[in-house]
């Protein structure tokens, strides 16, 4: 987990085991850090008055900041592809090229539209102010194309999320729903009290929004009805709760004045129900020897004739070796994994089959 902590800096946390988080490393940046992206082994954290901090976190335990790019007063930001997007301020929507995330370029900005939160998806991208959002066509990012604006909301609004052909805009007390499908005329769909402050945010996965609304702690609304959001989950646990980031129904929070906690929505039954199929189906088994150099054996079992795929990937999530992509038969088996090319440091390993997913962690020490 890569944490914007204020005047802190960045933090980061090592999550494999959700059930028990531990530092990792930390880079006391300039500014007060209010988001922080990740790519290709660097960390890109909007820091306010200090503009963007560029932290290489190759490796995590000793992050380092290398360069930064003056934009004024960055208050968020955002990743999609090779480009990262930040509300600016004054400067509006700043788009930075980060095709080679070790020396990025400022690519334009939209001056003329003031940015406080920030999203992207795709072709779409969104800044918020005071009272409405702006939307942007970023088909070419080197040249977004300024769209429709809305000016439905209460006042200054800290988080979006736009996802598909919709955006979720967290505006004081309110969660929004807007259709986008025409960005030329977005149109509000919905909206329902959520509780919270200034400082609330948005995020969506499946037919679930996921709301942080500091005092209020998080809310959980089923949106799979646009038109209707149903509050279906809440929690008020630690005070503040400020950003978020959900996968697979594990929700993270960063806490205003408790650090950062990890919930769990259990009305998320589509990864459950496929759980004890997969179970019954496979097993995998911790590599042995772990830690390796550079050698190590992967053992799995297969208990019925499966399509599976077993992966490797850096700690960022980056593939780094495709080791099964097919079908094999029922049995144990034992896979040779080389990490010659590979540079020290901790690698996961994933077999994926039935729409189900196993991972584990391994170490390469040279």
């Amino acid at each position: 987990l890569y944490v914007a902590y204020g005047d802190a800096g960045v933090r980061i946390l090592d999550a494999s085991n959700p059930s028990a988080l531990s530092f990792s490393g930390e880079v006391d940046t300039p500014g007060d850090v209010r988001g922080v992206v990740v790519k290709g082994g660097y960390a890109f954290a909007a820091a306010r008055d200090a503009g963007v901090r560029i932290i290489d976190v190759t490796n995590p335990a000793s992050p380092n900041e290398v360069d930064s790019i003056e934009t004024p007063r960055a208050r968020g930001i955002a990743i999609d592809g090779n480009y990262v997007y930040v509300a600016g301020s004054d400067s509006g929507l700043v788009v930075i090229d980060v095709t080679n995330p070790a020396s990025p370029v400022w690519v334009t900005s939209s001056s003329e539209f003031y940015g406080e939160g920030v999203a992207v998806n795709g072709n779409i991208a969104a800044i918020t102010k005071w009272d409405g959002i702006k939307f942007f066509d970023v088909t070419n990012p080197m040249s977004p194309v300024p769209m429709g604006e809305t000016f439905e909301l209460t006042t200054g609004t800290a988080g979006l999320t736009i996802d598909g052909n919709y955006a979720y805009v967290s505006d004081f007390d309110t969660l929004r729903i807007f259709d986008i499908s025409d960005l030329n005329s977005p149109t509000l769909v919905s909206s329902v009290y959520k509780g919270g402050e200034w400082d609330g945010t948005v995020v969506v996965e499946n037919e679930f929004a996921y709301t942080v609304s500091e005092r209020d702690g998080i809310k959980v609304f089923n949106v799979s009805d646009k038109a209707n959001p149903v509050e279906v989950g809440h929690y008020d646990g630690e005070n503040s709760s400020r950003g978020i980031f959900v996968n697979e129904g594990l929700i993270y929070v960063a806490e205003k004045t408790a650090g950062v906690s990890i919930y769990r929505n259990d009305l998320v039954t589509s990864v459950d129900d496929k759980t004890d199929i997969a179970l019954n189906s496979y097993e995998l088994l911790q590599n042995y020897p772990n830690p390796f150099n550079p050698d190590t054996k992967i053992s799995f079992m297969l208990n019925r004739p499966s399509e599976i795929k077993l992966e490797v990937t850096n700690i960022l999530g980056e593939l780094v070796a495709t080791l099964i992509n097919g079908f094999y038969k029922s049995g144990s088996y034992e896979i040779n994994f080389n990490g010659n090319k590979l540079s020290s440091g901790i690698y996961f390993y994933r077999l994926s089959t039935d729409g189900y997913v196993s991972v584990k962690k391994m170490t390469l020490l040279k």
